[in-house]
């Protein structure tokens, strides 16, 4: 789905254009774009029997709450909004999870919030460009995949690599949201302790990318673009359908998973490109 409108965000104006390209069978991103609250979710694969709709639901109702209490100081946001939608999460084992990105007003300040392996990238008008990460949930899967990709190039097949690691993968999961690991938003309200935080100065952005890790494969896991910053120089020079299109097509080349080792063939890939239009004459 691509959709391209205008937001303000700390009085600064962006023309906006998102992407959201479910991959087959899951569907599970979620995002949000208002005035004052620009966000992206990723919705955790899940590793019971829950279907993709309950991930994508509560990658969804986590954007409705953290909305819902977008006026609040960051920690106490997303305590309440953890706390909102605890039930949701804690009925199911692993417990239901997402990453998040947001841009929000504070005060005359733009807001930029992560948590967990969600990206932003900001291109200030002078020219410099900043990466805003988390790179925890990162370094646990690195074993994983290391995991993977020795496998695969030992001549397992794809297939039974997936087996192989599938109770890897249970394991961080049961262990996230602890100092060991890494924090998600899910139903432990400590994680709002351990998000990511950065004020920016609205008149000095002049573009911002806020996309799920599914997109960001462009970048870490392809590596099609100069880093991170040189996704976001892409997308503002490209459009992000163009980068969608790469992306799938990157994904499908012959031997793609022994080459570029990875969970899945496809993910959810969703950004949403902020570039900014004009600053409304103060009142």
């Amino acid at each position: 789905m691509k959709a391209a409108s205008s937001v303000a965000v700390a009085g600064r104006v962006f023309d906006v254009e998102v992407l959201n390209l479910p991959a087959p069978g899951k569907d599970q991103d979620a995002w949000r774009l208002a005035d004052d609250f620009v966000a992206v979710a990723d919705g955790a694969t899940p590793l019971g029997d829950q279907p993709p709709s309950a991930v994508r639901g509560y990658a969804r109702a986590a954007l409705d709450a953290l909305e819902a209490q977008r006026t609040k100081a960051v920690r106490t946001m997303v305590w309440a909004a953890v706390e909102a939608t605890r039930p949701l999460a804690t009925r199911n084992s692993p417990p239901l999870s997402c990453t998040v990105a947001l841009a929000r007003t504070v005060g005359g300040a733009i807001e930029v919030v992560v948590l967990g392996d969600c990206t932003v990238v900001v291109a200030y008008e002078e020219g410099r460009r900043r990466t805003i990460r988390d790179p925890r949930l990162s370094r646990v899967d690195a074993g994983v995949i290391g995991k993977l990709a020795d496998l695969t190039r030992s001549g397992v097949s794809v297939e039974a690599a997936r087996l192989a690691i599938a109770g890897d993968l249970t394991s961080n999961r049961m262990r996230m949201n602890t100092p060991e690991t890494y924090w998600s938003f899910s139903g432990e309200r400590i994680a709002s302790r351990h998000v990511l935080h950065r004020l920016l100065v609205p008149q000095s952005v002049a573009a911002m990318l806020l996309c799920s890790d599914g997109f960001s494969r462009l970048a870490d896991t392809f590596h099609a673009t100069a880093g991170m910053t040189g996704l976001l120089d892409r997308c503002r020079n490209e459009g992000l359908v163009a980068l969608g299109g790469e992306l799938r097509n990157l994904e499908l080349a012959p031997d793609s998973l022994i080459r570029y080792p990875r969970f899945g063939r496809h993910d959810d890939a969703t950004a949403i490109l902020l570039t900014a239009s004009e600053t409304p004459p103060a009142q």
